[in-house]
């Protein structure tokens, strides 16, 4: 339970006490996690948060990790018929960026974001991702900033390679907008923050600075509650998740005709 009052960091889960899981049961989430994962990276990236997580635990998963699995496994029969949308656009690349501190056990942060097609004079305008994320950051993070640089690597390690098949399309990107809603982590990459509480972090996140240095990446800042790749960093309460999926991907009943990030405004506020 959370020690109100504490300012030293907390994560929200404690140590898993239940009994390991057998054999058979371990194959069993191993085979599971492997077709999730492909169908959430291909076709419904809803599913990629909670197959992820159970991805983290599959080397010696016990019988929590099984029920969780079970309760993922009843959300995929319930949406068996998930898709993406993709409307005619400039295909210029938008990326969005997301991390989580602290979110799973033994000081474990978690990385997310996507990527998506838009318009040249309208950033608020968004297709279902060409390609989303959610994966755990390999190295422990001191401090929240830290963990959004982290996010910033691991969505523009991705985000490069989509330049580079965009451009061998015929779509050759200027520099690619790249969002987040950490201002600290926003002004290390782009070196407007200087080096003193961050000189601990990993050397190999400030790859991202000289990508911006070079012109392939302009760091932004949008609110978090504009930030869709949020989905992909924790667990969200219902009325959150139910914002934000549509952004992700679409059952055959969903209306999708006002797919905007103001609209995730709109429906925060009555949602």
């Amino acid at each position: 339970p959370p020690v109100f009052g504490s300012q030293a960091p907390q994560s929200p889960t404690g140590p898993d006490l239940s009994p390991p899981a057998t054999p058979e049961q371990v194959k069993e989430l191993q085979v599971a996690v492997g077709f999730l994962l492909y169908y959430g990276r291909c076709v419904d990236g809803r599913v990629l948060p909670a197959t992820c997580a159970l991805a983290s635990e599959q080397a010696s998963p016990t019988l929590s990790t099984l029920a969780r699995l079970q309760r993922l496994l009843g959300y995929v029969a319930a949406h068996p018929d998930g898709r993406k949308i993709f409307r005619a656009s400039d295909m210029l690349l938008r990326v969005l960026s997301d991390a989580s501190f602290l979110s799973r056990p033994n000081a474990g942060s978690v990385a997310g974001g996507l990527s998506y097609l838009g318009l040249t004079d309208n950033d608020d305008w968004v297709n279902h991702p060409i390609s989303c994320h959610s994966t755990r950051i390999p190295v422990v993070c001191s401090f929240v900033a830290e963990a959004e640089y982290a996010g910033l690597y691991a969505a523009a390690r991705i985000a490069t390679e989509e330049r580079k098949i965009l451009a061998n399309m015929g779509h050759p990107q200027p520099a690619t907008p790249l969002f987040c809603d950490n201002e600290v982590a926003i002004g290390i990459a782009a070196d407007t923050v200087s080096q003193r509480m961050s000189k601990a972090t990993d050397m190999r996140l400030h790859w991202i600075r000289d990508r911006v240095r070079q012109g392939h990446f302009r760091v932004h800042f949008i609110r978090g509650l504009r930030n869709v790749a949020d989905f992909f960093t924790k667990a969200l309460p219902v009325a959150r998740h139910r914002v934000l999926a549509p952004f992700i991907a679409a059952d055959p009943t969903d209306s999708v005709s006002n797919l905007t990030i103001s609209s995730i405004l709109f429906a925060a506020s009555y949602g």
